[in-house]
Formats: C-alpha cells, structure tokens, sequence
C-alpha cells in the first residue's frame, strides 16, 4: 500500500535572459517536489500561450525544462518582473497542485538579469517618392510611413539600387535618400510604376516588416 497525501507543487521558475523577437524560442527550467513528473503532467500558460507536453523536459534532481516560441501579436514583454504565466501540475497520483503565477512564484532569470519579449513586428504602410526631374548627382527624397517610431532600416533599395541613407523623424516616420548615377534606369513617368522601391525596417528586438 503507498499514500500519498501532499499536494503537487512547484516552488520556483526562471529564464534565460535576452531579448526575444518573432520565431524566437525563449528557455526556462523549474523545480517540482518530485523527479517522477511526466510531460502531460505539467499545465503551463505564459505571455498567454499554453504550452505543450513537447515543449518540456525532465532534467533531474526534480528539476524541468520548458519552452515556448514568441509568435506574432503576443504580448511585449519588458523586464522579467511584466512577464504573465499560470503553473499548476499534477504528480503520478493525481495529486493537483495550486495554480501558480507571477504573484505567487516570482520568476528569475539566468545568464543575466535582461528580458524582454517583442511580439509585434513593423509594418511599412506608405513609401512616398518625391516628385520633380532628377539628372545623374542628384539627391532623391523617399518618405516611408511606418506603424511605430524608433525603427532601424534593415534593407533599402531604389530603382534596383541599395540606399544607405536613413533618418528617423519620430512618430513612424522615416525619410532615405537615393542618389542617381550614371548607368542607373531611366524612370519616365512615377505613374506608369517603373520606379521599383523596396524597404524593411526592422525593431530593436530583430523583427522586420514584409
């Protein structure tokens, strides 16, 4: 005859530290009362997404391995302390243990006390070109509206050719710059959509626009 009458439980979690982008797979690991907890066992919430018996593991001396992988639309997360989770498990006797969160088992980080989570990636909503006659030396002006400030140019290119100049003018504006030169397309007429412009802007997290 075995009994067991104590309740599942897990008494701390923690992540690795860093900053997580889309596609991104963020660590963890946390300790249980016991080494004999299966997979199945274990219900997870975090940053709003559940997750699955796959994503975590048995690494002994009753501690478990979790992950799960930032998708587009989850929650930012800035710092550790902002990061949401529910807990809860149940041992081989279906013994159930509380429902944890972030009030009830503060999580930690490892490799550095940094965490942040950007689950939003940048969009490009409008690229204006600036109207006139350009000869070979001269400057064209480029406008590019996206939907949130602070973005760094991951890749620009005018009239089939690379831009490097780029600024930041604040609330999701951005202006570049394309020289002409010799040996470059001749554009007729902006209407007639001969002019090819292509742009990705990327957040400080590492996410681009399409």
């Amino acid at each position: 005859v075995y009994i067991d009458a104590a309740s599942a439980s897990i008494s701390d979690i923690s992540f690795a530290s860093g900053t997580y982008k889309v596609g991104d797979v963020v660590y963890g690991t946390f300790t249980a009362d016991d080494d004999n907890y299966a997979s199945a066992d274990h219900t997870f919430t975090i940053n709003g997404r559940s997750i699955s018996a796959s994503d975590f593991g048995n690494i002994g001396s009753n501690s478990y391995s979790l992950s799960f992988t930032v998708q587009e639309g989850d929650n930012d997360v800035a710092g550790i302390g902002s990061l949401t989770y529910n807990l809860a498990t149940t041992d081989p006797l279906d013994n159930n243990s509380i429902t944890y969160d972030e009030n009830s088992i503060v999580a930690a980080t490892k490799g550095g006390s940094a965490f942040h989570i950007d689950g939003g990636s940048p969009t490009v909503s409008a690229v204006e070109v600036e109207s006139g006659d350009f000869k070979i030396g001269d400057f064209v002006s480029v406008t590019i509206t996206g939907n949130e400030p602070g973005l760094n140019l991951d890749y620009a290119s005018i009239n089939g050719n690379t831009v490097t100049d780029f600024t930041d003018w604040g609330g999701g504006e951005y202006e570049a710059t394309y020289t002409v030169v010799s040996g470059h397309n001749d554009i007729d007429d902006l209407s007639s959509l001969t002019l090819t412009t292509n742009f990705s802007l990327a957040d400080d997290a590492g996410n681009m626009s399409n």
